[in-house]
Parts: structure tokens; sequence; C-alpha cells
């Protein structure tokens, strides 16, 4: 059997004849070496003869040490002849320039290794060093398959959350319009004096739940809506004038709340991304912290950007009621979860965040603590 050890060679610089050893220590303690490795060594002549050879190669071709000193290295390895091998080797020689056989196979006592050759010149002749490599070849092998397996996996499963989303996509449409029928059944309902079910509680209930499921359906489909386009339109963009389109669009709402957005991008100004998901988070982060307001002050958001490593961090810092950290961010970026309820909302805002910054291979961190605000880091 082919032992597994670290390569190990015979230095050239030893001048080592093996032909005939004096008894001299240091070529006496050579020779011992050479006989007692655990690695298998062959020495060769110019002509590639065998001069020397040690237990451990014997052990490779299965022959004693007579049948092999003198004989032409394609006596001992016929396979060898054909395989171009021979004229590296001997390039070797000519040049002195070593090599690396890798992922040779040998075949001993019916079994079959792959192992891999140190070759270099020795005086005037070549010297062959082996390592047995199937144990890493094994495991290469195996981790080949292991990863076209996990692309095959990966495949099918890209494949079957396509067919999720197309069919929670569908589900919502379809289901938008009869609910949307019911909404206006009720409202003739309402308006109409002779039935009197303007003020009667269940009514107002049945008005209610419709509004809340039209609300959400509504969310849902812009949820996949947005999560189905993702990235596929990615740009060069501007924090400062991002933001600046969504002060417009929520002017009234700043006005009305005397919120205050200081930002500073002068660490990371620009970022490659589609347009729709910068604007989706930046408008999600800065409505939140102000419809989260704290009712003795008026909203204060922090709006900055660096780079970190590889990713853009963007961090959005309010003063608002904040919540509960111990909560857990489970929460906080789950569909349709609310942190607080005193004022509307369907609970996707965040959501939304944590899959953009995902699907760019990034995450979100949150730090909040109640009644002085919180903090988010988007990785993207």
């Amino acid at each position: 059997m082919v032992p597994s050890e670290i390569i190990s060679f015979i230095r050239p610089e030893l001048g080592y004849r093996p032909v005939k050893r004096p008894e001299t220590d240091q070529v006496c303690h050579r020779g011992t070496f050479f006989d007692n490795a655990h690695s298998p060594f062959i020495i060769l002549d110019e002509n590639l003869d065998f001069v020397d050879v040690n237990q451990v190669a014997l052990l490779l071709t299965s022959k004693e040490r007579e049948d092999v000193i003198g004989k032409n290295l394609t006596d001992i390895f016929p396979e060898s002849k054909n395989s171009g091998r021979i004229n590296a080797y001997k390039e070797v020689i000519r040049t002195g320039r070593g090599i690396n056989v890798d992922h040779l196979k040998l075949e001993v006592d019916g079994e079959v290794y792959m192992i891999t050759l140190k070759v270099f010149k020795i005086e005037e002749g070549l010297g062959i060093a082996a390592q047995d490599t199937t144990k890493l070849v094994n495991a290469i092998n195996e981790l080949e398959v292991t990863k076209a397996n996990l692309q095959e996996l990966n495949q099918s499963l890209s494949t079957r959350n396509e067919e999720l989303e197309e069919f929670s996509y569908v589900s919502a449409h379809d289901l938008k319009a009869p609910l949307t029928n019911v909404a206006t059944l009720l409202d003739i309902l309402r308006e109409d004096e002779s039935m009197n079910l303007a003020e009667h509680p269940i009514f107002q209930k049945l008005e209610e739940v419709s509004e809340i499921m039209i609300n959400r359906i509504n969310a849902l489909n812009n949820v996949i809506s947005l999560k189905s386009n993702l990235g596929k339109n990615p740009q060069l963009l501007v924090f400062n004038e991002v933001l600046e389109d969504i002060r417009h669009e929520i002017s009234e709402e700043i006005s009305r709340t005397e919120a205050l957005i200081i930002s500073d991008f002068s660490a990371c100004p620009t970022i490659f991304i589609d347009n729709l998901q910068l604007h989706s988070i930046l408008q999600n982060m800065v409505v939140n912290a102000i419809k989260y307001m704290h009712p003795e002050r008026s909203p204060l958001i922090h709006i900055t950007t660096r780079k970190e490593g590889e990713k853009i961090l963007l961090e959005i810092k309010d003063n608002g009621i904040g919540f509960n950290n111990k909560l857990g961010e489970e929460k906080v970026f789950s569909l349709f979860k609310r942190m607080h309820t005193h004022v509307e909302g369907q609970g996707v805002g965040l959501y939304i965040v944590k899959s953009i910054a995902q699907s760019r291979g990034g995450h979100v961190e949150v730090q909040s603590e109640v009644n002085k605000g919180t903090e988010f880091k988007i990785y993207l």
C-alpha cells in the first residue's frame, strides 16, 4: 500500500551516489534515511536506468531490488512508454528544472492509487519522490459531486420559488376583484337609507374587515411585484438625488410634523443599484421614522453612507418612539408584522427593505430603545 505522507525528496545538492556507499557518517546517515523513508524514492541515471530504489518504492513494483537495479524505467513501468512522461523526464535531466506530475494512476495488488511525483535532477541523472494523493483526489471528486448536486438543488429551489411567486401573484390578483366587489356592495348598502345599516355594528365590522383585506391584498401585490423585479435595471445612482425626490413626494408629511432630515453622503455618494430598490428603501425608512415619531418632539432623522468592505452601509437613525429590542429582528422584518398598532400601516415596509438587501447579498441590522429612537444599518 502506498503511504500517504508529506512529499519529501533527496536534495540534489547532497550529491548522493547510492551504488557505492563509502563508510562515512554523513553518507551512511543519508543512506539510512533513504532506505527507511515513508515516501517512495527512485534514483535513475541519465538513461533512466534504475540506480537505486528505497524499500517503499519496491513495494510499488512488487519486485526485489536485484530485479530492478540496472533496468530501465520503461521496463519496470511499461505504461510510461507512451505517456509523454519519458520526454518530460529527459527534459528535466537536460535543463535541471524539476517538475511535478499530478494525478498519476498506479495499480498495486488490484487497487488503484492516485500519486503525485516530484521529479528533479541529481548529478547527471534523475530523482523521483512520490506521494499518495488518493484520499485528496477522492475528496476533491466528492466535493465536485456535492457542488454539482448543490447547483442542481439551487436551480430546483429557484424554479420552485418562481412558481410560488407566480402562484402568490395570481392568487392575490384574483382575490382583489371579488374583495373590491364586496366593498362596492357595502357602499351601496350604506347609501340605501331604507335598510338603515350604516350604524349597525355588524355592518360596520364588515366594512372594517373588507378594508383590511383589500389593503393587505394591495400590499401583497406590491411586495410580489417588487420582489419579481429586484435588481433588473441597476444603474449608478446618487443618494442625495434619490432622497430629494422622496422629500418632494412626502413634503406635506414633513411640513406637518416639522420633521428634520439630516443627510451626509460624502463618504459614499453613489451606489450601483436599481432605482426602484433604492427609492423603496429610503422612502420606507423615512416614512416609518415620521410615522412612528415621538408625540413630544418633532422627528429628527439622520441618514449617512460609507463603505464597509465590499458593501455600502446605509445608516438611518431617528428619535421616535422606538420599540423593545428584545422582540427580535425576526418580528421586526416579517411580512405583515407591526411593532405598533396606534398608526395605520400594513407591516410590509421593513420586509421590503430586508428583501432588497438580501437580494444584493447584504443584510439589515437594527437597534432600538423605547422612547429614544431606532437605528437601522442596511448593508447593500
